[in-house]
Formats: structure tokens, C-alpha cells, sequence
């Protein structure tokens, strides 16, 4: 499980801590991997150095970035809901997608697709991220061939669907809302 960006608290990284502790607690064996600089750095690495399944790295290049999402299968969306992650969550999300990564991520519009649910990506609400993502990563758990589909699909959606042109499209139909 990956999640790269900010490391502040506001972003809801707390959470991933817990669920990386419950499914490892429910014999599911998972890494976590926090990758960025920010308020909960420091706290965050305290806990890594307990534990052998987070480890939190700082930011780092785009190339060694890379080399992270490549590796991963799933990709984190804790942000909660909030004006800021309706505008900066969309980039992110397409970025895990690109990278070919299953989605599991906190159900706001900011992480919502504009043509509705896609197998690949699981939202849930604030309050059930932990109780419903982790059913979901159990049966992905049990079962590689489905984890490698929606894997594949996240890839394809991405090369269709969330090219540069569409990101464009979609700021500048933002910033002309914001500027009427």
C-alpha cells in the first residue's frame, strides 16, 4: 500500500497507520509505504521504527518516485473531504491509476471519476474507511488474479481517460467557475 505527498495530519495519514495495524492484525500481510515531508513526518517515522510493515520515506525525485509506484499495488486517497482535495485529489488519483494501482480512497468528489464507479477504485465514507477498505483488501488478498485485474484496468482507464488534456480541460473549467 502506497501513499506519497504531503505527510500532514490534515491529509488524514493517521488512518493508514491504523488499517496497515489491522490488516496485519487480521494475519493479512501488508507494507505501507508514506513517501513526502510534512507535520506528521517525524511522529510517522517514530512508528516505522517499531514496525516492520510501515516505512516512511522523504520526498524524493520524480525518477526514484517511479521506481516506489511501480513496485506498489495499491494506492492511498486518505484526504478528507474538503475544497483543497476536490482540486488537488484528481491528480493524484490519476497518477495511482497510471501507475497501474488498485485505488482505495476516502469517497469525496475530489476523488470521485466523472462517469461513476469503476471496479479498480474503491471509495468509501470518512467514517467506514477502516471497516470497508479492509474487506476490500481482504478479498484482494485472496485472490492475485482479481488485484492484478483491477490493476489493469486502473492502467487502461488512465491512458484513455486522464491524459493531460483532460486535467487542462478540467482546471481551466475550475478556474472559470472560481473567477464568475
Amino acid at each position: 500500500l502506497l501513499y506519497h505527498g504531503r505527510l500532514d495530519k490534515n491529509r488524514g495519514i493517521a488512518v493508514l497507520v491504523n488499517l496497515i495495524k489491522k490488516l496485519n492484525e487480521g494475519n493479512i500481510a501488508a507494507k505501507l509505504q508514506l513517501i513526502g515531508e510534512g507535520d506528521a513526518f517525524t511522529e510517522l517515522q517514530v512508528i516505522a521504527n517499531q514496525r516492520a510493515d510501515i516505512e516512511v520515506l522523504p520526498s524524493m525525485s520524480q525518477t526514484k518516485l517511479v521506481q516506489y509506484l511501480s513496485k506498489a499495488h495499491i494506492g492511498l486517497l486518505p484526504m478528507p473531504e474538503s475544497e483543497v482535495w476536490t482540486l488537488a485529489s484528481p491528480l493524484k488519483r490519476s497518477e495511482y491509476a497510471a501507475s497501474g494501482l488498485a485505488i482505495l480512497g476516502i469517497d469525496h468528489s475530489g476523488h470521485r471519476l466523472e462517469g461513476g464507479e469503476v471496479e479498480w477504485m474503491k471509495l468509501v465514507s470518512q467514517e467506514q474507511f477502516l471497516e470497508e477498505g479492509i474487506k476490500w483488501l481482504k478479498i484482494l488478498a485472496n485472490d492475485n488474479s482479481k488485484l492484478e485485474t483491477l490493476q489493469t484496468q486502473a492502467r487502461d482507464y488512465a491512458e484513455e481517460n486522464m491524459s493531460w488534456s483532460h486535467s487542462i480541460d478540467a482546471l481551466e473549467n475550475i478556474l472559470k467557475s472560481v473567477s464568475q
